[in-house]
């Protein structure tokens, strides 16, 4: 069989390989902005399609007249000067025509997306106030109140039940950060001193990924969150649950760790619901055990990793308003002990 005088180019073998790879991880990306399992996502997808359709057919067709000319009117042999025109009314007329009737066909839809997606939420919409910091973020459920009579907070990971609109206020408490959940819905800005609103509703339970979009310092690119989106029952059990939050029975190196905490200051910067440590500076750790990341999902959420978040924040997180404490190795690993205990 006959090689391809191209194929036997090894170089233009691995180009082609690699590109072909590139867009397989394209596909297969957490943060896929055409997975639309939100109903803004969805819409924001349906655009995507109709504008990717449009473009294709000013493409093609620009590329076929192209073509057209350069083969109906080359150069032959004997052939003389082209015809001059002057002018041609009919065509004149449809090349103002058409590229009107491809914007209008555009425009419309994305200017009733926009109103729509600036509509106030719905009565039943679940409240929930989003607040931006460097680097990580902060959730608060406005229509649940904990055993303290303020909204249940969680950081870094956003419960929601599938199914039921969701109104978000968003704000930052420092620089500007940017809210996006690709799969869910669209980006919305959090500012400090404003506040910006974004409302959709998850149609698909899973858990989702989601990223600060607007440059806001060294550790931009590490905060990062998720959404995970439960049956109305599953939710509600976790509402529950966090109402009624307690400290688990301590013994041993966990009961060691939550001695190091207080008496290191973590309390000072954290809080734990049920317990005195009530500090708002940092990410409320309540259930920090069930969750999938810390330090903003950074890292995974294992005793080795979190050993490392401990140890030396500033060198995992650059920027990280968390310090250094120059803990020893047994007091890492007490607080990985204590904080393995709340889930």
């Amino acid at each position: 069989m006959r090689i391809p005088p191209l194929l036997r180019r090894p170089r233009w073998v691995a180009w082609g390989i690699s590109l072909f790879l590139l867009l397989l991880t394209a596909c297969a990306s957490p943060q896929n902005t055409f997975g639309g399992q939100g109903d803004q996502a969805r819409t924001i997808l349906g655009l995507y399609w109709l504008l990717i359709g449009a473009a294709l057919f000013v493409g093609v067709s620009v590329i076929a007249l192209l073509l057209y000319a350069f083969f109906r009117f080359r150069e032959r042999p004997g052939a003389g000067e082209p015809k001059e025109v002057h002018g041609n009314t009919a065509l004149e007329f449809a090349w103002f025509l058409i590229p009107t009737i491809i914007v209008l066909i555009v425009a419309i839809p994305s200017w009733r997306t926009v109103f729509r997606f600036g509509q106030a939420p719905p009565p039943n919409a679940l409240q929930v106030q989003v607040v931006g910091h460097q680097w990580w973020w902060e959730f608060r459920y406005l229509d649940y109140k904990g055993a303290d009579g303020n909204p249940l907070v969680s950081g870094n990971e956003l419960y929601l039940p599938v199914g039921r609109p969701v109104a978000l206020t968003l704000r930052s408490a420092d620089v500007i950060h940017s809210f996006w959940v690709p799969r869910l819905a669209g980006k919305a800005d959090a500012n400090p001193g404003v506040t910006t609103r974004l409302t959709f509703t998850p149609l698909e339970t899973g858990t989702y990924y989601g990223q600060c979009a607007e440059f806001c310092g060294l550790s931009h690119a590490l905060m990062r969150f998720r959404v995970k989106v439960l049956p109305a029952e599953e939710f509600e059990r976790w509402v529950q649950s966090r109402q009624a939050y307690t400290l688990p029975p301590l013994a041993g190196e966990a009961e060691k760790g939550w001695q190091v905490f207080q008496a290191r200051g973590c309390n000072a910067c954290h809080t734990i619901d049920g317990t005195n440590a009530r500090g708002i500076i940092g990410p409320n750790l309540t259930g920090i055990a069930s969750r999938d990341g810390v330090a903003a999902m950074a890292l995974p959420n294992t005793p080795e990793d979190l050993a490392r978040w401990l140890r030396n924040p500033p060198a995992v997180k650059a920027g990280s308003k968390m310090p250094n404490l120059n803990l020893t190795d047994e007091e890492i690993s007490a607080l990985v002990a204590f904080l393995a205990t709340l889930k």
